[in-house]
């Protein structure tokens, strides 16, 4: 019976202790009659060890960075080029006038080439010469001749003083003298016009040839060979010009004589004639 209990006892305790270790020396237990059974002494096992304190860890990974919208920057805006400095044109020289020479016994004439002619007179005026010309540069007086016999001509100059030196300063005093004078009363005044723009009266008729009307340059006016003197046959533009009076004359010294050519030469120079201003 006691047998069967204990192994009974035996068969509870390998149940429960399944997996159990058993740990020797066994504990001696009395049971009963004095008898000493040996009870083996049961070990739970034990649990595993629960690390403490800062865990070991290895690298630690970069956050992955949120996606971020990027944008070019604006563009910066190109400035626009500077515009090439260009170099100041250089006037254009002034043209040299004709060479001018005293009116003295024996003042030839020299011819001229066609082209642009410059003269000083009233400043400095051009004109275009159609036709080999003689031309002689007086003091402020221009005198174009028809050919080398100096019977017919076109006279281009200033009219500052009248005969007696007295200076005329005016557009108004000049034409004065010209519709006052005696030697110039055959002359009819025709329909005004312009002349490089410039307003001109002008005077057509027959003078009395005589001595000089006007001085042409007051330097000159103690010089009765120098300055202006009516032909017999004539035509006359009186130019209010910006610089100044200016007078057109085509003259003849016979009536006609070569007056349509000296007309025809006055025309040209009207045409292309350039005034200072």
């Amino acid at each position: 019976m006691r047998r069967r209990r204990l192994a009974a006892a035996a068969s509870v305790a390998a149940v429960l202790c399944a997996g159990c270790v058993i740990d020797e020396p066994a504990i001696e237990r009395t049971d009963g009659a004095n008898s000493t059974i040996a009870v083996p002494t049961v070990t739970l096992p034990t649990a595993p060890a629960v690390a403490t304190g800062t865990p070991a860890t290895g690298p630690t990974p970069s956050p992955t960075p949120e996606p971020t919208a990027t944008s070019s920057p604006p563009p910066t805006p190109t400035p626009p080029p500077s515009p090439t400095a260009r170099p100041t044109p250089s006037p254009p020289p002034t043209p040299t006038p004709l060479p001018t020479t005293f009116p003295e016994a024996g003042v030839e004439p020299t011819l001229r080439q066609p082209g642009t002619v410059t003269v000083a007179v009233n400043g400095v005026t051009t004109f275009e010469l159609m036709q080999a010309r003689p031309i002689l540069q007086l003091p402020g007086h221009t005198l174009i001749y028809v050919d080398d016999d100096l019977r017919a001509e076109v006279d281009l100059f200033t009219p500052v003083a009248d005969a007696d030196g007295i200076p005329l300063t005016t557009y108004g005093a000049v034409a004065n003298v010209i519709t006052s004078i005696a030697e110039l009363s055959g002359l009819n005044e025709l329909a005004p016009t312009t002349v490089d723009g410039a307003p001109a009266r002008v005077f057509d008729g027959v003078a009395t040839l005589g001595a000089r009307i006007f001085v042409t340059d007051q330097a000159q006016a103690g010089n009765e060979n120098a300055g202006w003197s009516p032909p017999l046959r004539l035509r006359m533009w009186l130019i209010d010009a910006p610089n100044g009076v200016v007078a057109l004359t085509a003259e003849s010294l016979e009536d006609p004589g070569q007056f349509e050519e000296s007309l025809a030469i006055a025309r040209g120079i009207i045409d292309t004639i350039d005034l200072p201003d």
